[in-house]
């Protein structure tokens, strides 16, 4: 059965949280409202993201955002887990590295592996101080950047479309409207429609069902939950409607793909 883990439950609503971790055995398919990194100090095993499995082993980074599903199987296992909630000074970076779905496991030489075991010590030491443990989560979500960039510093500039972006991410699950949307972001509805078009070549709307559609068929694949919780879990209001547009947009039904699946 498929968990999703909350913000308020997990991370009592902080925008950083940090904990080490002993783990032997498995811990079943699971998503959450937040962002997540997991760093792994020892151990061998499978971590598997989205269906991807990814092998286990000292040096390994994964971040997951709230769109992604996954379960762990590690073997004496020693790792640092960091929640942290989209409020990062480095957001730009959090839209990029979400859009990059194969890069959602790196692992580090030996160089970068001493630098974030560094900042990582430092963040347990200093977890009570909110703003500087946010500095020292930029600073890690950074070099993830820098090595999904080739090595290159990403650009600085936080656009009108990542903080739309970076929102209906947190929030695919809730419904979501254009003017909700513009007023969160402080700016008119009219003037976010036209940017977003302009800067990423689509409409929102497009956007949210991309996000909605990936994240159901996640479900469908991995979870226990049935076609109508699948289609509320994932932000979808009217449930004849998603089993309509589900069918319209992959040629089968939701009901039809899960068991397609469960054959695998």
């Amino acid at each position: 059965m498929l968990t999703r883990l909350t913000k308020e439950k997990e991370m009592q609503n902080m925008d950083v949280q940090i904990s080490p971790k002993r783990i032997h055995g498995k811990y079943g398919m699971h998503g959450h409202e937040y962002f997540e990194m997991e760093y792994i100090l020892s151990g061998t095993g499978t971590y598997t993201i989205n269906g991807t499995c990814f092998p286990i082993k000292a040096g390994m980074l994964f971040f997951l955002t709230p769109a992604d599903v996954h379960s762990v199987y590690i073997e004496n296992g020693e790792l640092i887990t960091v929640n942290f909630s989209e409020k990062l000074g480095s957001a730009n970076r959090l839209v990029q590295l979400a859009r990059a779905k194969k890069t959602a496991a790196l692992f580090l030489k030996e160089n970068d592996r001493r630098m974030t075991e560094s900042l990582l010590t430092e963040l347990l030491s200093c977890r009570d101080d909110a703003s500087y443990s946010i500095q020292i989560v930029e600073c890690i979500v950074s070099k993830i950047a820098r090595h999904l960039n080739g090595g290159r510093e990403s650009a600085h500039t936080y656009t009108v479309s990542q903080r739309a972006m970076l929102y209906m991410l947190n929030h695919f699950r809730t419904p979501l409207t254009l003017e909700k949307m513009a007023k969160e972001l402080g700016i008119t509805p009219a003037y976010l429609s036209s940017v977003f078009t302009k800067e990423t070549g689509e409409n929102i709307k497009n956007y949210i069902d991309n996000l909605r559609f990936d994240y159901a068929k996640n479900l469908l694949t991995y979870s226990e939950f049935t076609v109508q919780e699948v289609s509320a879990e994932s932000g979808f209001v009217s449930y004849s409607n998603f089993i309509r547009r589900f069918k319209m947009r992959y040629g089968i039904s939701p009901g039809a793909y899960k068991k397609s699946k469960q054959k695998e």
